[in-house]
């Protein structure tokens, strides 16, 4: 096995961008060719671009692909406040992160990030559309009712969040977003990140939206869950895959935050192959 050279590291740089209220951050190799595109993150709701560096940002850029990551407006405002950012909103912020780029990006996203990036669709220029853990395109009214029914503290504790994360259970929300494998440290570390949802988005985030399908506008998607998702049931993930005509993988013992799960290298492997093998080639 040949060492690992020294003389190549990871650059961080943070970039400020006209009509975002969070800086960009990029992570690149040292010795970055510019052979491949640039990777955006997008996080979900009661989250910030944080979340992707728990693991993505720094594998991802070490495989060599520029990656990128940013915080939706509002994730420092109350859940009280007078104006709250929907859901087109947060399109126009992720628009705003794109069009800083270089190049069209292959856009990752997950959860509620997932369902926006699929508003964006044949609007804006992505390299390709990579949907994680993700709303589908008839909201998640339907996915509500079953975890209501399925795991009712779960659900009730999911709705404390929605007021303010400090009113969750840290144990129960645990069980909400990881497998039973993830470190009880590690997975409380991610919960300390959390930050109140603008009540607005989520409650747009339960309707349909008008979205293009991304084999009809020639952008390669991929949608991946984990088979031990509470928040979005396999089978929604299943159906938003169908509405593209994407592939679809499931990843056993993966939970809905699978970005910071124990078996998050599973998931980044398997995205990286699919970016290798039908997008960049």
């Amino acid at each position: 096995m040949a060492e690992a050279d020294p003389n190549i590291y990871l650059q961080g740089t943070r970039y400020r961008v006209p009509g975002l209220e969070s800086e960009l951050l990029g992570l690149a190799r040292s010795d970055n060719r510019g052979d491949k595109p640039p990777v955006l993150f997008v996080h979900g709701a009661f989250s910030r671009g944080k979340i992707w560096e728990f693991e993505f940002l720094d594998y991802f850029a070490s495989a060599g692909f520029p990656s990128f990551s940013f915080d939706l407006r509002g994730r420092k405002s109350s859940p009280f406040a007078l104006i709250q950012p929907g859901l087109d909103e947060y399109a126009k912020d992720i628009e705003q992160a794109i069009q800083a780029l270089s190049e069209p990006p292959i856009v990752v996203a997950h959860s509620m990030g997932g369902f926006v990036a699929q508003k964006l669709i044949g609007k804006v220029p992505m390299r390709a559309l990579v949907l994680m853990g993700t709303v589908p395109p008839l909201g998640v009214a339907t996915s509500n009712m079953m975890m209501a029914m399925q795991y009712p503290f779960l659900w009730m504790n999911t709705a404390l969040f929605a007021v303010n994360p400090a009113m969750g259970d840290l144990t129960a929300a645990s069980g909400a977003l990881f497998s039973a494998l993830v470190e009880k440290e590690r997975a409380r570390t991610f919960l300390r990140s959390s930050v109140s949802e603008s009540p607005r988005a989520l409650l747009e985030l339960q309707m349909p939206a008008t979205i293009a399908s991304a084999r009809s506008k020639d952008v390669p998607a991929l949608v991946i869950g984990g088979a031990e998702d509470k928040l979005i049931p396999i089978d929604e993930q299943e159906r938003a895959a169908a509405y593209h005509n994407a592939p679809f993988i499931q990843i056993d013992q993966l939970g809905h935050a699978m970005m910071a799960d124990a078996r998050w290298k599973v998931c980044a492997q398997a995205i990286e192959n699919w970016l290798r093998e039908d997008v960049i080639g």
